[in-house]
């Protein structure tokens, strides 16, 4: 939750949807490894498509699994995740 932020700047620097009418940032989760590497990031436009406690549990034994290691940003093509183990 974040209060008394300037709204627009924030929601460039998260790539979040910022709505002037009510001066909200559109919900945004990140999950962060333990060396603060992003793993997984979702942006939302309502309340369809959030990200709920037991979904970011799901991810994260997901990426266990599978060994992933962390995501890179690349504005042109979106967030992809680098695999470092087996399939």
């Amino acid at each position: 939750m974040l209060y008394g932020v300037d709204g627009p700047a924030t929601a460039d620097a998260l790539g979040c949807w910022y709505e002037e009418k009510r001066n909200i940032i559109q919900p945004a989760a990140f999950i962060i490894d333990p060396q603060r590497r992003v793993m997984n990031i979702t942006y939302s436009s309502g309340p369809i498509g959030r990200l709920r406690a037991q979904d970011a549990l799901g991810v994260i034994g997901f990426y266990s699994k599978k060994n992933i290691s962390s995501t890179t940003a690349n504005r042109e093509r979106g967030w992809t995740a680098n695999v470092t183990g087996d399939q």
